[in-house]
């Protein structure tokens, strides 16, 4: 399975999640990435695993939260959902 996942462009059009799995921006030379939280599970091949990878980013300081705060769960990936303002 090869993920399309696509450059964010400035004034490009908003995200369709329908067309792509995610898209990337670079900021501060380091490519950000944003992936439809489903088709994320889906790499993963579910939930616990997808729980498990979040987890890692997020310990690892990887997972962009914002100013939200979060506190990773193995029962739901809701946690670090959201909806990306590009």
């Amino acid at each position: 399975m090869f993920a399309d996942v696509v450059v964010l462009r400035e004034h490009s059009r908003p995200f369709d999640p329908d067309q792509h799995d995610g898209f990337y921006d670079v900021a501060g030379g380091r490519r950000r990435y944003t992936i439809h939280a489903k088709v994320f599970r889906q790499w993963f091949g579910g939930s616990a695993r997808c729980s498990a990878a979040l987890a890692w980013l997020h310990k690892q300081g990887l997972l962009v939260m914002g100013d939200r705060l979060a506190f990773p769960s193995s029962a739901s990936a809701e946690w670090a959902e959201r909806t990306p303002l590009a």
